[in-house]
């Protein structure tokens, strides 16, 4: 058997993905459309149907006329004036309504000249005919029983009497002229013989005259028998009339409603509308919800994929937790050794030491100190600069103070010395942001700011700064030309992939080294199937992002970052950023 191109198996485990995260939308689609279905059926008024089937023929077919019944005119001619009339006649008397009636009387062409067809009669009066049958099944369908069951049978009966009603008309149109001749030929064969026995009684006998009459009354009696033959031919006896295989019965369940069609037509609705509904809101869902989203949105490779945590633990936090220092067995921790890999390569290929975290438009901070602090576990001399002047957050997961850090120094205020403060992490120094100031964006470009990062980046490995959104101020902007490496961070719960592609841009015009992207609070529950299919890792050459001399690469598969990718994706018990 030959097996399915890689591309449909793709595409079709997208679209089992799509409809899986919107599976209880889809649920709900479905549960609306048997409802709908059920209180449809419930309100419907209920129909019962009785069936009469009659076996059609041409009654004037033994006597050699005509073909064998066209059977889409004798369905149209139950619904005839006549056949109407006639029916309407029978439901007014009901002692008649039975097979064996004779209907000549009643459905003579004198009393169906005054009759008016019931109104509404015809309705729910359906004739169907059998593929190949010659059998008529006629059906009514009415809220009454009794009603449907002696409409059928009336219009059964009416139209068998018209057939052959019509067809002892025909009989008798052609014999009239016959028996006219017959009853002159009669007087005539009698006037002869009397002829005859005078003759026989004179003396002598007229031979010539005799002989004569003799034989006039010869051709006389051979013309009577072939007008008796004819009229044998012709006679009623021998018409074959429709036959009504059995009376109709009174039904005893109602026809309609179907209840098991209605649901399932309700079923299908529903789910037809849940699955457009899916696929609608797919469409028109701009959040990142994978590492594809991420890179395509951001235009570079990603370099890490971090699970997002549980509602329970995000709600049951006391503190702020930094999961590389507090759970660091946790998928979370897993996910920032593989960004960490990803740091260190660029570095000893591109001699990048002063890394930028930003977001489109959320804070990184979070995502800062993990990195830091898995840098510092790697025996890196990591310095964490909380670039953030307006709403810093990097202190408060370290338990420190804010009274005085790089807001200070840059504004003099403070030396640098005095800005770090010690924490616990061996190898790991943090310079706050200090008091937030009146004119960050100027501070940040100041030529201090540029004198500060060069004497840092003179006495450690990894300079890790966070900053505020691009897309909110332009200081992530101004800071991006200064370091040697931007990481974009976008959140699955709140960055779209137009806001993503916007800072990618802006970030691009003024020539920031961009190293790449990490997707946070990543829910595998929620992504679509295609980020099963493909690796977030491995971006074309031509994505590729240089930095100073050397090109960064684009990290591929191969290494700790596939490692760490199938960590945040397969594992659980996922952890989150604040």
């Amino acid at each position: 058997m030959e097996a399915a191109p890689l591309e449909d198996t793709v595409r079709l485990r997208e679209y089992l993905g799509v409809l899986w995260k919107r599976k209880w939308s889809v649920v709900a689609f479905i549960l609306i459309g048997l409802f709908a279905a059920y209180f449809f059926t419930q309100k419907e008024t209920r129909q019962f149907t009785s069936t009469i089937n009659v076996v059609v023929t041409n009654p004037l077919a033994q006597v050699g006329q005509g073909g064998p019944p066209n059977m889409i005119s004798e369905r149209s001619l139950v619904f005839s004036q006549p056949v109407s009339q006639c029916a309407t006649l029978l439901l007014k008397n009901p002692s008649l309504n039975h097979l064996g009636a004779n209907l000549d009387q009643l459905c003579s062409a004198k009393s169906l000249s005054t009759v008016v067809v019931t109104p509404g009669l015809k309705q729910g009066l359906t004739v169907i005919v059998p593929t190949g049958s010659s059998v008529l099944t006629i059906s009514k369908i009415s809220p009454h029983k009794k009603l449907s069951e002696d409409t059928a049978q009336a219009f059964a009966l009416s139209y068998v009497h018209y057939k052959v009603s019509t067809a002892l008309a025909s009989l008798d149109a052609q014999r009239a002229p016959l028996l006219a001749r017959k009853v002159v030929v009669d007087k005539a064969i009698a006037a002869t013989q009397a002829s005859i026995n005078t003759l026989l009684a004179a003396v002598p006998p007229n031979v010539p005259a005799l002989t004569a009459a003799l034989q006039q009354r010869s051709t006389l009696e051979s013309e009577n028998a072939q007008i008796s033959q004819q009229l044998f031919a012709l006679s009623p006896t021998k018409l074959t009339s429709p036959t009504i295989v059995a009376p109709a019965t009174i039904p005893l369940k109602p026809s309609k409603p179907n209840k098991l069609l209605n649901l399932a037509v309700g079923l299908f609705v529903g789910l037809a509308l849940g699955i457009g509904q899916a696929f609608m809101r797919e469409h028109l869902d701009d959040r990142l919800r994978t590492g594809i989203d991420l890179a395509g949105s951001a235009q570079a490779p990603v370099l890490a994929v971090i699970p997002g945590a549980s509602l329970l633990r995000r709600f049951s936090r006391k503190k702020r937790e930094l999961a590389t220092r507090d759970r660091p067995a946790s998928r979370q921790a897993e996910a920032f050794r593989s960004l960490r890999t990803g740091v260190i390569v660029a570095q000893t290929q591109g001699d990048v030491k002063t890394i930028l975290l930003s977001s489109p438009n959320q804070d990184v901070s979070w995502t800062a100190a993990n990195l830091a602090v898995i840098l510092a576990d790697a025996d890196k001399r990591v310095i964490l600069v909380s670039a953030n002047l307006r709403s810093p957050r990097i202190h408060t997961y370290f338990d420190l103070d804010n009274d005085a850090g790089l807001s200070s120094v840059l504004s003099g205020d403070a030396k640098l010395l005095d800005a770090f403060r010690k924490q616990d992490i061996q190898n790991l120094r943090i310079l706050r942001s200090g008091p937030v100031p009146s004119n960050p964006g100027e501070m940040l470009q100041s030529d201090q700011m540029r004198e500060l990062l060069a004497e840092l980046r003179s006495v450690a490995d990894f300079i890790i700064l966070d900053s505020s959104p691009v897309l909110s101020v332009a200081d992530a902007t101004t800071l991006s030309t200064l370091v040697d490496g931007v990481i974009l961070v976008g959140d699955a719960r709140r960055t779209t992939r137009s806001e993503t592609a916007q800072a990618s841009r802006q970030l691009n015009q003024v020539g920031a080294p961009l190293l790449g992207a990490v997707l946070v609070n990543y829910d595998p529950r929620k992504a679509r199937a295609r980020a099963s299919a493909r690796t977030y890792y491995g971006y074309p050459d031509e994505h590729r992002y240089r930095v100073g001399a050397g090109p960064v690469p684009g990290f591929s598969t191969n290494g700790q970052g596939a490692a760490g990718e199938e960590h945040a994706i397969t594992g659980s018990g996922q952890e989150s950023a604040p």
